[in-house]
C-alpha cells in the first residue's frame, strides 16, 4: 500500500461505504450491509450477536469536523437514527483520525446514549487493510496497475509482430508472463490474445479503460 493509502483518491461517500462494508464483512463473517437508499436507520453495516446488535456508520470526511457546520449534526443524526434500534454499540468510521478536540466532542456526545460509542479513524483502517491488501487493490489500486500492464503490454510491440510472422510459440512464454501478472495485480483482465495485425485482445469484466492504439477490449462472455 506504499506510504499508508490515500483517501482523497477513493472519490466519494458511496465507495468509502462498500471499502469499509467489505472490510467489515471480512473481519465479521456474519455482518451484512445495509442499502441506504431510502435512509439507512443511522447504519451502514451491522452485525446481530443474539440479541445483540452491533452497528457501523461511515462517513468520508477527509479532514476537520470543523471545515463544515453540518458534520456534527450529521454525525449526531445517524447516531440518533440508530438509537432507535437499541444497538449494543455504534461505531463511526471515517478516513480522518479525530484530534484531541474531536475527541474529547465525541466523548461528550458518547455520555448520552445507553450502549459505548466508538470512533475508528484511517490509522485503524490502515491497521486492518494492512492484512487484506487484495480489498486495497479491488477498490483502490487496480486501475492504476492495469494502467501498468497496458504500458507494459504497448512496449511489447515487437514480441507481437514476432508472434504474427514466427507463430505463437515465438512469443507465448512472454504473453503468458503478462497474462499471469495481470491476473494477480488486476482480477477485472481474464483473458489476453495477439491480435493478427498486431496489439492485445484484453478481455475484462467490470471496468471500462480507454485502450490504446492497437489494443482492443472485448466484453465478457459466459462460457
Amino acid at each position: 500500500m506504499r506510504d499508508g493509502i490515500d483517501w482523497k483518491s477513493v472519490g466519494s461517500g458511496e465507495r468509502f461505504e462498500k471499502i469499509i462494508s467489505t472490510l467489515l464483512s471480512t473481519l465479521h463473517k456474519d455482518s451484512e450491509r445495509i442499502d441506504g437508499r431510502g435512509g439507512d436507520g443511522g447504519r451502514d453495516h451491522q452485525l446481530r450477536v443474539g440479541d445483540e446488535l452491533h452497528i457501523w456508520q461511515s462517513k468520508y470526511y477527509l479532514n476537520r469536523l470543523s471545515e463544515s457546520k453540518t458534520r456534527k449534526g450529521k454525525i449526531k443524526a445517524s447516531l440518533d437514527a440508530a438509537a432507535k434500534s437499541d444497538p449494543a454499540s455504534w461505531t463511526l468510521v471515517t478516513p480522518m483520525i479525530p484530534n484531541r478536540t474531536e475527541r474529547d466532542w465525541f466523548d461528550d456526545l458518547a455520555s448520552g446514549y445507553p450502549f459505548p460509542l466508538y470512533w475508528r479513524g484511517g490509522d485503524w483502517l490502515e491497521a486492518n487493510l494492512a492484512s487484506y491488501p487484495s480489498i486495497v487493490r479491488h477498490f483502490m489500486s487496480a486501475e492504476e496497475e492495469f494502467l501498468d500492464l497496458l504500458r507494459e503490454f504497448k512496449d511489447e510491440q515487437a514480441v507481437i509482430a514476432e508472434a504474427t510472422v514466427f507463430g505463437m510459440g515465438a512469443a507465448s512464454p512472454r504473453i503468458e508472463l503478462l497474462a499471469e501478472k495481470s491476473t494477480n495485480q488486476t482480477p477485472s483482465i481474464v483473458w489476453i490474445f495477439p491480435l493478427k495485425m498486431g496489439g492485445l485482445l484484453i478481455r475484462s469484466c467490470g471496468r471500462s479503460i480507454e485502450m490504446p492504439k492497437r489494443i482492443a477490449q472485448s466484453p465478457c462472455s459466459s462460457p
